[in-house]
């Protein structure tokens, strides 16, 4: 099994088999179609049975495209590509000379397009893990609406028992790490885990969950977190797209948010399971068809088309965003966020100091600002990272900014410090060094402060939060 940043884990046998499925589906579909075509066109009154066949066929794969309940939708997109192209050519019905001379066409074409890409821009693989979610977009996350519904469960859902078993795994104080992405896209190599290593007396459970911002980290706290009573739990906000990510339709909660701020405090919506997410949504933040991201693999010219279609769907899809009832139209939506966001944090830290645990932020920086300023020379100015710092200390949180550490690193060049360097495609996640690097200035901050949690312990008190 595997895992990668889209999607839960899936065997990669079965990534092969999904990819080829809906190629030859798109290739059947535009096959029936022109067959279909022909012998209405010969004889509308009198088509053959091999035409109504053909027709029956095709509109049963049309009703599943078009209700996308089995096909991500970015793969909806590649099987109507497939059967147009293959309706094109068997409209022109060519011969067996003919049909050979145009795939030994593409593949020249295609072998042309790879060279190209490669000389052009040099390849190192994109070595994205080779993992979907076949009911649903991989970026919909589906196996994280077990940890807010609101059904009694005997059994931990299975996020929530690694939790448990890495708080089980030791002895000495517990250390819960909560965030999104950047904890777990490195889930054997981060810096949580090289945490565990360098403070081996202590016990360090890496929390985060894909694509979560502060209301849904909120959320499973009283749940899931509070049961492992850990001693600290230190939550690492990511100033790319922790904003963002209040407003996006996305895992069980349909097209609407999971949250929104309501008298002085927050609103947790409930999960709305069986609601898709908006097509266009869908395309917007899912992932590209499977066949294209199993070749980036090992092609350059699928690596470029990879990048190609993500940058398309980002700036001409429609991406608005599923805000609240309370703000009006013309409110601006940095400020919507960023209000959102202070109400999502208050209660986050206030379920962490209410079960008894000590509460440290460490806001990451996105990395597009990092190279604005490293590599471009710029100024810092007031980006995301220091709006999300200030939120959480008008909020009496101590707050550490990780912004000097990143950009200290950067300026030394080094080669691993994001994840999938130098593959083109300019990914956001830490790398080796960059977990390394983390990991680094986190130990003794992390010791200090269980040193002074034990003080705090040992004088009879609770620590101050």
């Amino acid at each position: 099994m595997t895992t990668g940043l889209d999607g839960p884990a899936v065997s990669p046998f079965l990534v092969v088999t999904w990819a080829l499925a809906v190629t030859l589906a798109g290739i059947s579909l535009g096959g029936g179609l022109a067959r279909a075509a022909r012998s209405l066109l010969r004889d509308p009154c009198r088509p053959g049975w091999r035409a109504v066949i053909s027709s029956a066929a095709c509109a049963a794969v049309a009703a599943t495209v078009g209700a996308t309940t089995l096909l991500p939708a970015w793969d909806v997109v590649w099987l109507g590509s497939i059967a147009v192209a293959t309706a094109a050519v068997a409209a022109l019905q060519p011969r067996r000379v003919q049909l050979l001379a145009l795939a030994l066409g593409a593949i020249l074409s295609l072998g042309v397009c790879e060279l190209v890409a490669r000389l052009g821009r040099g390849f190192s693989p994109y070595l994205r893990a080779p993992a979907v979610a076949l009911r649903e977009d991989a970026y919909a996350l589906e196996f994280y609406c077990e940890l807010v519904d609101d059904k009694p469960r005997e059994v931990a859902p299975p996020v929530a028992a690694g939790w448990r078993r890495q708080a089980e795994a030791g002895e000495g104080p517990l250390v819960v790490h909560m965030g999104d992405s950047m904890l777990v896209s490195r889930p054997t190599g981060g810096f949580v885990s090289q945490l565990a290593q360098q403070l081996a007396s202590t016990r360090q459970v890496n929390a985060g969950t894909f694509g979560t911002s502060a209301d849904f980290v909120a959320r499973v706290i009283p749940t899931w977190i509070q049961p492992l009573s850990p001693d600290v739990v230190v939550y690492y906000p990511f100033a790319g797209n922790d904003l963002v990510d209040l407003t996006v339709g996305r895992f069980c909660f349909g097209a609407g948010p999971v949250s929104c701020p309501a008298d002085g405090g927050l609103r947790e919506l409930p999960p709305r399971p069986d609601e898709r997410i908006p097509f266009s949504l869908r395309l917007t933040r899912g992932a590209t068809p499977t066949a294209i991201r199993l070749l980036a693999r090992w092609s350059a010219a699928a690596s470029l088309a990879d990048e190609g279609l993500r940058r398309a769907a980002n700036r001409l899809l429609p991406n608005t965003p599923a805000l609240c009832e309370a703000y009006s139209p013309g409110t601006s939506p940095d400020a919507v966020r960023v209000h959102h966001y202070e109400e999502a944090s208050a209660l986050l830290r206030d379920r962490v100091y209410a079960m008894g645990s000590e509460l440290l932020v460490v806001v990451l920086p996105y990395r597009t600002d990092l190279e604005r300023v490293v590599d471009g020379g710029e100024l810092r100015g007031r980006d995301t990272s220091q709006q999300l710092i200030e939120v959480w200390r008008s909020l009496g949180v101590e707050t550490v900014d990780a912004w000097p550490w990143f950009e200290d690193a950067l300026r030394t060049r080094p080669e691993h410090f994001w994840l999938h360097q130098g593959s083109g495609y300019a990914d956001f996640h830490l790398g080796e060094e960059g977990d390394a690097m983390v990991a680094r200035h986190m130990s003794p901050i992390l010791a200090a402060w269980l040193d002074r949690r034990l003080d705090a312990e040992h004088a009879n008190g609770p620590a101050a939060p």
